[in-house]
């Protein structure tokens, strides 16, 4: 925190743990846990030196046995409580409802007493008497309390209203009521209470503890439920069995003058938030801002997550919509009144204390976001309001533990070392996790932070430097300070305070030790400071490598020799102790593991780090693994990536880079020229390298020239050679018996001579044919071309004439998977001339295509769009000739192309013909549908396609694209043709209905909905991807839901593992609907479907909206329905979960169960619920209810443990120790 003034008694009482009044030492051993004694300097020293502190003052620190609170005195020249002085007006409004409260049960000297002792102020009687005169304080009689009863109980029943009466929180039976009002009120009095003036009169303020409201609707007596303990309530009397420090929840108030805008507490006192004397400092007023009332609305906006909040009656019910379900109300319309409150503030010290309290309740039920807090803090320090949180952290309660755990996460990433240091003094448990989805700990944000003074505060606080949260933050503050950070002191602290230097990644997505992460970030003297702590330089975890290997990776010279020094395995990962981390990443596909520090050192063509690691006797071919791992095969070795490319030999490596000498160190080292891990050997790489030296020396040193190629695009030597073109490569070759013929590679193979067509060199050709090379070697199965085909690709018509006089076979067949033959290959290139040649030469217009990917001749024209080539081809090719891909007529229908469908339908093609493309086959008439050209859909019907046609792959039919596509023309023609608006049933699921596909959009046509019903849709037949109509047209709005019902759909139709219509609106936020269907007779406790299924009040629960739950209930929703079979819930389980404290109120209220068993699987019971979601207030509300002492131990210790694992440790402290209590009781 910063001020511009000095600091208080109160301010460092706090960091350093004293008390105000109290004669003691310093507590100079608790300032130095806070790492006060560090080599920055006191903080102590610090915080007075930078507030203006006399340096002649500072010895007194050192003095054993001192009077505190006059030290402090002297050094910041400030009065404390006791010294008298005049009391502002702000401070009297800050304790006023307290004083209130007090005085009603208390004298006035009791009053003075207890708010000195629990709230530090301090005024005398003459100023508490004055004040009282001024605002009209008067203590209740019990005549008072009945006359006002009696009053609104009339003035309520005149008005048509139910009631009931609470008197300090209890319900008050109607007995009792008219016994004690006939007993204190005069005849005369009760005689005025049907006059007009009375009743109409506005009515009088409520006295202290009475509550006169609106009971549950309905015809049943709700159940009491007691809920004034509950933090957000602010009962001031212990409700819990617990000790009673531990349960006496924040107590938050403010002025009376602005009230609070969510001023739950009705006259309950308020223990903490009030300003201390010094806020009337002339260097500080509360009335006088840094910031304006808009900011604080904004701030505020910020915090319950709307956009920037106006003064306007939009804005209120922006506010109390999205928090009608969060926050209770004791009165009818409180939550409305106290929101207007915020909108009218007159000082920031009620500015803050409305947000300050808002933002505690949030925090400790888990419905804030870390920013938010972060956006408060700044705020309140910026206005210098901060003196409110320190107030605040005096108080022991839940709900304050888990806010300052979250103010010490905000502080720490804010880098406001005096809060942090306040909380912990408070004993704020500085490890716990925190964070409502991305949960993290001080300590982890103060290594982000890269601040070493927050850094030893924390640590000599009891911070984990080896903490990680599994759930979420997946690293620990040492593993995040080495990953991101160069800052050696602050890594030498996290190691030196016990982070263990060999800390292993849990996850793939921080796949560093720290070692390797040091390596990863170049610095090399951070290696030596984690080696120096005992790093294992050898360790190889399933997402990490060894740190030799990282240093060679990145090509690091000085990290190498450093990791060699202290003793880096050179051959890892060869070996035992690396095969279970190296078997379990070649599963999940990470190969790094598979290659030694040499390999990596060759592929960056590094010849020292090279040399380093053969003088260290490594193994020169590096890892190879055996058996070899053939899916390697199908990789495309142009194309790998870097993990993959590592794992050739260093000799194949050193080749693909053309280092020359780094081929020579290797093979004068023992390297086999023929060994091969992956991809191509060195002579073939060399080869397809154009590279006559390297091959020369290869074949000198052993090189196999007819080592054939590998299965997928590989190339034997002179195969290679020849693509390249390069001649003196391929005399070599064939001077050392290359094989003219050598086979090719299964995939996208090529012979010698298919290569040499293929790179288009005629004169390699012609040599290759002297020799013996076959024109017309057959294709390689997969992808192959024969030369006559590969030149007829290219376009190459020179070739072609070549070939052809060379005898090449025009009609060749193509490969029998993504193969062409010559005309085929020549069509698809766009290239006429070479279609003409082929033509001329004979080639067959019908010659059938490849089983996959291939194409017919006819096709490819239509694929080109090439409507006059088309025409040419259709005067002798078969219109319905066989084809892999789709039929010509449904590419056609695909481009929009009418003139080649009109033509493809002139010349015979069947309009319903359907390809062979597997996984994408359709008719042409669903094809022109998706494409939207009306013209062709015409077309297609005038040739007699079925409208109704459909694919496995495509099966939606012709009707429900059209209303996917949104167009009405092309429904209404549809429907004219012959479309069936309900199409037959399959066997084992119900077909999409056009109904149910036209209510599901995100906008529905109802025009398009109307046309369907007028042509005889069926509203009760049940749709395989969207159910019911019905059910559908209400999650819409209730104009087609009463259409649907006016068309005789069935209210209460339900498809099994699907909602009822009345289930499906309750998902939403339409009240109007939800009425209509309950007036139609909608059966409202309908049972939830088994998996995830919900009833209605369970679907309006986890929605959240107070209304629609209250229209249920006045209409009888069963609110101990059973849950779903699978992550089902009751309504108050998700009420529970989901932290909406006034809907658990109200379920109560109405009966529920709150010990109602889970779903089976993935349930939870109300307790469990709001255990695991950190639900403070509603943990606190079930418990208090729970009459079932019957498990309660096994109950909250299973609760316990839930909050536990997903970090939160207050509440489940509070579980356990509330067993511990309970059990004593029975013993």
């Amino acid at each position: 925190m910063r001020r511009s003034e000095p600091y208080s008694v109160r301010d460092l009482a706090l960091p350093i743990g004293l008390q105000q009044g109290k004669k003691s030492t310093p507590n100079l051993a608790l300032a130095a846990n806070f790492g006060l004694n560090q080599p920055r300097g006191s903080m102590l020293t610090s915080n007075f030196s930078r507030h203006q502190c006399p340096t002649s003052v500072l010895p007194h620190l050192s003095i054993c046995a001192v009077d505190t609170l006059s030290i402090f005195r002297e050094v910041f020249k400030r009065p404390t409580m006791s010294d008298t002085r005049t009391i502002t007006d702000a401070e009297w409004e800050v304790q006023k409802k307290i004083i209130e409260r007090l005085y009603q049960n208390q004298t006035l000297g009791e009053v003075m007493s207890l708010m000195e002792q629990d709230h530090g102020f301090i005024a005398k009687k003459a100023q508490y008497t004055r004040k009282f005169k001024q605002w009209n304080f008067s203590k209740n009689s019990t005549s008072d309390k009945w006359k006002f009863v009696a009053r609104e109980l009339e003035k309520r029943k005149r008005d048509g209203k139910e009631s009931e009466t609470y008197i300090n929180g209890k319900l008050i039976p109607n007995k009792k009521i008219k016994k004690e009002i006939s007993r204190y009120l005069l005849p005369s009095y009760y005689s005025t209470l049907g006059t007009v003036d009375i009743l109409q009169a506005p009515s009088p303020q409520p006295p202290t503890g009475v509550e006169v409201c609106t009971p549950r609707g309905g015809e049943w007596e709700p159940r009491f439920v007691d809920y004034l303990h509950i933090p957000c309530i602010n009962s001031s009397i212990p409700q819990f069995t617990l000790p009673e420090e531990q349960w006496n929840f924040h107590e938050i108030e403010t002025t009376a003058q602005t009230g609070f805008a969510f001023d739950f507490s009705g006259d309950a006192p308020a223990r903490c938030l009030s300003p201390s004397v010094e806020v009337a400092d002339e260097n500080q007023s509360p009335l006088t801002s840094h910031t304006s009332n808009e900011e604080a609305r904004s701030i505020f906006a910020s915090i319950i997550g709307d956009p920037y909040l106006s003064n306007d009656e939009d804005a209120t019910y922006a506010v109390t919509s999205r928090l009608d379900g969060f926050l209770p109300e004791r009165q009818d319309g409180e939550l409305v009144r106290n929101v207007k409150k915020i909108f009218d503030l007159s000082s920031m010290v009620d500015a803050s204390l409305q947000l300050l309290r808002y933002t505690v309740f949030l925090s400790s039920n888990d419905l804030l976001f870390s920013s938010q807090i972060d956006k408060l803090l700044k705020w309140m320090i910026k206005t210098d309001q901060s003196f409110l949180i320190e107030r605040l952290i005096k108080i022991k309660t839940p709900s304050v533990e888990i806010f300052l755990s979250h103010l010490l996460l905000s502080a720490t990433r804010l880098q406001e070392i005096d809060m942090v240091l306040a909380v912990l003094a408070h004993g704020i448990d500085v490890n716990t996790p925190i964070g409502r989805v991305q949960k993290s700990t001080a300590l982890y944000e103060a290594t982000r932070k890269r601040d070493v003074h927050l850094v030893r505060l924390l640590l000599n606080a009891g911070a984990n430097p080896n903490a990680s949260i599994t759930f979420s933050q997946m690293e620990s503050p040492l593993q995040a300070s080495v990953r991101s950070d160069n800052n050696h002191e602050l890594i030498q602290i996290l190691l030196d305070a016990g982070g263990n230097a060999n800390v292993a990644p849990i996850d793939s997505w921080t796949p560093h030790t720290l070692l390797t992460s040091a390596i990863s970030n170049g610095d090399a003297a951070l290696v030596r400071i984690l080696l120096e702590s005992k790093a294992e330089v050898n360790m190889m975890t399933k997402y990490s490598i060894t740190a030799l290997q990282a240093a060679a990776s990145v090509n690091d010279v000085e990290i190498v020799q450093i990791l060699v020094d202290a003793g880096a395995d050179v051959d890892a990962p060869f070996g035992n102790r690396y095969e279970t981390a190296r078997v379990v990443a070649a599963k999940n596909g990470k190969f790094k593991h598979q290659v030694s520090p040499i390999q990596f050192a060759a592929y960056n063509d590094n010849i020292e780090i090279v040399q380093i690691l053969l003088d260290l006797e490594a193994n020169v071919d590096g890892y190879i693994q055996y058996p070899r791992d053939e899916s390697l095969d199908d990789v495309d070795e142009e194309n790998d990536y870097f993990d993959v490319a590592c794992l050739k030999t260093p000799l194949q490596l050193a080749v693909s880079n053309k280092n020359i000498i780094l081929v020579r160190l290797l093979l004068l080292s023992g390297a086999d020229p023929n060994a091969q891990n992956y991809g191509d050997t060195p002579l073939q790489i060399a080869a397809r390298n154009d590279d006559i030296a390297l091959v020369r020396l290869l074949l000198r040193n052993g090189a196999h020239v007819n080592t054939a190629a590998r299965k997928n695009g590989g190339r034997t030597a002179l195969q290679a050679a020849a693509y390249t073109g390069n001649g003196g490569v391929v005399q070599i070759l064939l001077h050392e018996g290359a094989n003219v013929n050598a086979l090719p590679a299964y995939r996208h193979g090529r012979t010698a001579m298919q290569a040499a067509a293929q790179g288009g060199h005629t004169e390699i050709l012609r040599t290759l044919r002297e020799l013996g090379g076959d024109v017309n070697a057959k294709a390689s199965p997969r992808g192959g071309r024969t030369c006559l085909q590969v030149a007829a690709e290219n376009s190459d018509t020179e070739m072609i004439r070549l070939l052809l006089k060379f005898r090449a076979e025009v009609n060749a067949p193509a490969a029998s998977e993504m193969g062409r033959t010559a005309l085929q290959a020549a069509i698809q290139g766009y290239d006429s001339a070479s279609v003409d040649i082929l033509l001329k030469s004979g080639a067959d217009i019908n010659a059938p295509p490849s089983l996959l990917e291939g194409m017919s001749a006819l096709y490819g024209a239509v694929c080109n769009n090439d409507l006059t080539l088309a025409r040419q081809l259709l005067e002798t090719a078969d219109p319905n000739g066989a084809t892999s891909q789709h039929p010509p007529l449904v590419k056609a229908a695909q481009r929009g192309n009418s003139a080649l469908v009109r033509s493809l339908i002139e010349a015979g093609t069947d309009a319903n013909a359907l390809g062979q493309k597997k996984g994408n086959s359709q008719f042409a008439l669903q094809a022109a549908v998706e494409g939207g050209n009306i013209e062709i859909i015409r077309i297609l019907l005038e040739a007699q396609a079925d409208a109704n046609a459909s694919t496995h792959d495509v099966p939606s039919k012709p009707l429900v694209l059209a209303i996917g596509e949104n167009r009405r023309d092309m429904v209404r023609l549809l429907l004219a043709n012959g479309a069936n608006v309900n199409p037959t049933p399959s066997v084992k699921s119900p077909a999409t209905t056009a109904l149910g596909h036209a209510l599901a959009r995100f906008v529905v046509n109802e025009d398009i909905v109307e046309d369907l019903i007028a042509a005889g849709a069926d509203v009760n037949r049940q749709s395989s991807d969207y159910g019911l109509p019905l059910s559908t047209a209400a999650s819409k709005n209730r104009r087609l839901t009463q259409r649907l019902l006016d068309a005789g759909a069935n209210v209460n139709g339900q498809w099994p593992g699907r909602p009822t219509a009345l289930q499906q609106a309750c998902n939403g936020l339409n009240i109007d609907t939800i009425q209509l269907l309950l007036d139609t007779g909608a059966d409202i406790n309908a049972p939830a479907s088994a998996d995830m299924g919900r009833t209605a009040l369970q679907a309006a629960v986890q929605r959240g909206h107070v209304p629609i739950i209250n229209l249920l209930l006045q209409h009888g929703a069963d609110c101990n329905a059973l849950a779903a079979e699978s992550y089902g819930g009751t309504a108050l389980q998700f009420a529970a979960m989901e932290g909406r404290i006034s809907i658990v109120l109200l379920l109560l209220r109405a009966g529920a169960e709150i010990n109602a068993a889970p779903s089976t699987r993935g349930g939870r019971t109300a307790l469990e619920g709001a255990a695991e979601h950190g639900r403070l207030d509603v943990v606190s509300l079930l418990l208090k209810n729970d009459a079932d002492e019957d498990g309660i131990d096994a109950r909250c210790q299973r609760a316990a443990k839930l909050a536990a694992a997903n970090g939160h440790l207050v509440i489940s402290r509070i579980l356990k120790q509330y067993k511990r209590k309970e059990s004593g009781q029975k013993d």
